[in-house]
């Protein structure tokens, strides 16, 4: 009788341990599935925010409702010895909207990383365009937008009040910043003989 029991109860015993190693066996399984849950919706809302943060804007997009009411185009050539400009300037409507129309075909988006010149004196005869877009808005207050495109195809963008922040035609490389480049140059030596553009040279 006494072997019966022991019996028993060594079966009992192994029954137990197996349900256990199954419990546990279940639970690794649901946590497994917990962690790719979590990883899952964290990458999810990664992706958004940066997909957010880095979509494609057209100038008429980042104006809303504010009027551009003045625009002012700097070519500017950098070296080591200092930075020499050729500035045109306008508030004719019709003018403004040949700038604007050409940036439109080149929607900028922000970008995360970007690789700026460390020192304007590294680089030989580099040539940038600044373009600057007064505006008012519904309540009549004045602002600037800033786009910054060196001919490399490293760019900056800023509204009124922030500092100039990383940017680039399309979401990735430089390629297409580039061409926005030469197609606003070219823009721009067409616009600096009309007479129309008050045109203005600086040497520092």
């Amino acid at each position: 009788m006494s072997a019966v029991i022991v019996i028993w109860r060594s079966l009992s015993f192994s029954m137990l341990m197996a349900n256990l190693r199954g419990d546990d066996h279940q639970l690794r399984i649901k946590r497994k599935k917990i962690i790719i849950l979590c990883i899952s919706l964290i990458l999810a809302i990664v992706t958004a925010a940066w997909a957010w943060f880095t979509e494609p804007v057209t100038v008429d997009r980042a104006m809303q409702d504010r009027k551009v009411t003045n625009a002012v185009i700097s070519y500017k050539t950098i070296t080591k010895d200092g930075i020499a400009a050729t500035t045109i300037q306008t508030q004719n409507v019709t003018e403004i909207k040949k700038v604007i129309n050409l940036m439109n075909q080149y929607p900028y988006s922000r970008r995360l990383f970007a690789t700026s010149p460390s020192n304007s004196s590294h680089y030989s005869d580099t040539h940038m365009i600044w373009i600057s877009l007064g505006y008012k808005n519904g309540n009549g207050k004045p602002g600037i937008y800033n786009y910054l495109i060196y001919e490399y195809g490293y760019m900056q963008t800023s509204d009124s009040g922030e500092h100039l922040h990383p940017s680039g035609i399309g979401r990735f490389g430089t390629e297409k910043t580039k061409a926005f480049y030469s197609k606003i140059t070219d823009l721009f030596h067409q616009l600096e003989g009309n007479s129309t553009w008050e045109r203005t040279i600086d040497a520092s």
